[in-house]
């Protein structure tokens, strides 16, 4: 049972005050996911553009251009952000009675 809870519970890193070990790891990472993730974007476009023929269809591209800009954007930056900075993060209650 502690396993289940344990996944709905919030990381640690992601806590009000605390980080990762090495948070220049994480947002080297987190600018190489953004990079790359464009420049897959792109490359996609790109070789329409010039008439290469890509066993996939426009709306394809489309698709997976939007669901990579979607995760980036919307989850892995602002868990990173939020992992590799003590001063912002997730204000967890310590106390269940104190409803400040």
């Amino acid at each position: 049972m502690n396993k289940v809870t344990a996944l709905f519970s919030i990381p640690d890193v992601l806590k009000h005050g605390k980080m990762v070990a090495n948070p220049v790891a994480w947002k080297t990472g987190q600018i190489t996911v953004s990079v790359l993730s464009a420049f897959v974007i792109t490359l996609l476009n790109m070789a329409n553009v010039f008439g290469y023929e890509l066993p996939v269809t426009d709306e394809q591209v489309n698709v997976i251009s939007a669901g990579l800009v979607s995760f980036v954007g919307l989850f892995y930056i602002p868990v990173t952000t939020v992992a590799s900075s003590e001063k912002i993060g997730i204000r967890v209650p310590t106390d269940r009675n104190n409803t400040r």
